[in-house]
């Protein structure tokens, strides 16, 4: 009688363990369970932050300019333009800049971009489609801390299996072109009510390379 009277505290124990481990395990499968979609967005933001993008070519309010991007520091990134103007990047935010110099020849075309730069939308626009790594992962990240969706859809690219990646819930916003094997970035698209633009992305280089952001 001894023996069994210490066996039924042991058996208790045991059934209630066994019903904790059950409630934990209703309790987690009951959680959301990570999409496809954000699988894929973890594995993009890993590309983009080990990696760095060196520029694009940019079609936006019917101009065709190129961007070329260069680290300033840890934070803050310049994207210069073929049409003179210029932008400086600290994490989403973003800032027209002064070119470093100007000629007599080519002073009033690059008035002319720093009135069109001026547009707020428009410099958000020139930003997104330049090319920028950090700004991709910085806007990527808070798509994925917001739960909101990553994958607009499948479709390709130059003939290359490809995802479009939404940058953002709401107009304006930003989409990348990835392949769908690599998640590299091929292409950019930036869409409002009164704007749309497109961009064809260079290939990315390494994530020391200076003139690449």
């Amino acid at each position: 009688m001894a023996v069994i009277r210490r066996l039924i505290p042991l058996a208790a124990a045991i059934a209630t363990a066994a019903a904790i481990a059950a409630a934990a395990f209703a309790m987690v499968s009951a959680f959301p369970q990570p999409t496809r979609g954000d699988r894929t967005g973890v594995r993009l933001l890993d590309v983009l932050e080990t990696h760095r993008g060196v520029g694009s070519t940019i079609a936006v309010a019917g101009r065709s300019i190129v961007a070329r991007c260069e680290r300033l520091s840890r934070r803050r990134s310049l994207v210069s333009f073929s049409d003179g103007s210029a932008l400086v990047l600290a994490g989403s935010h973003i800032r027209a800049a002064k070119p470093a110099r100007r000629t007599a020849q080519r002073s009033a075309t690059r008035d002319l971009a720093n009135r069109h730069v001026d547009s707020p939308l428009l410099r958000v626009a020139q930003a997104d489609l330049a090319g920028s790594y950090k700004l991709y992962a910085t806007e990527l990240r808070i798509q994925l801390e917001r739960g909101s969706r990553i994958i607009r859809e499948e479709t390709t690219y130059n003939g290359i299996p490809a995802y479009q990646v939404e940058l953002g819930s709401a107009l304006p916003r930003a989409s990348l072109i990835v392949d769908r094997e690599t998640l590299q970035p091929l292409a950019a698209t930036f869409e409002s009510a009164a704007l749309d633009g497109n961009a064809i992305l260079a290939p990315p280089t390494s994530f020391a390379e200076r003139s690449a952001c």
